[in-house]
């Protein structure tokens, strides 16, 4: 694509700096062109050929600002599972928590994204990086905790 482009660009300059000529010939056939037409097709071929690359650009998602907005609302439900008023706040929290982290698990990218501001969760990475355990604890009201735990695989 982009000789092509360099092959028309060279013609433009060409056709446009040789004095007396106002016609080109393509192919077996002699098609009158005058330069300035060609010049015009030139140019729109080249802006749609360059918004078709900086379109393909767009339309492929950026997956790290998606796991950023999943991370903000993790760290809100993490707050809530830590200092939840009571018991059953904190449960709440972990049920919504839960399923929202494995949602989060399923991108492209996830595995190495380092999850930060989840900072009471604790990480287990296998030696061999194949995977990752998180695990953190739940606070009940008697003083007694329970553990919970996700896994993810590469």
């Amino acid at each position: 694509m982009r000789d092509f482009i360099t092959i028309l660009i060279y013609l433009l300059i060409k056709f446009s700096t040789t004095k007396n000529v106002n016609k080109l010939q393509l192919s077996s056939k002699i098609m009158n062109f005058n330069i300035k037409t060609f010049s015009f097709t030139l140019t729109i071929f080249i802006f749609l050929a360059l918004n078709a690359v900086k379109a393909q650009e767009i339309i492929q998602p950026n997956y790290n600002d998606s796991l950023q907005k999943y991370e903000k609302r993790l760290k809100v439900l993490a707050d809530s599972i830590v200092e939840g008023q009571n018991e059953w706040v904190r449960l709440d929290a972990v049920t919504d928590f839960i399923p929202l982290f494995k949602k989060s698990l399923k991108f492209p990218g996830s595995y190495s994204y380092p999850y930060d501001s989840l900072k009471f969760m604790y990480k287990v990475i296998a030696p061999d990086n194949t995977f990752k355990i998180y695990n953190w604890t739940l606070r009940f009201d008697d003083g007694s905790f329970q553990k919970l735990w996700s896994n993810t695989n590469e």
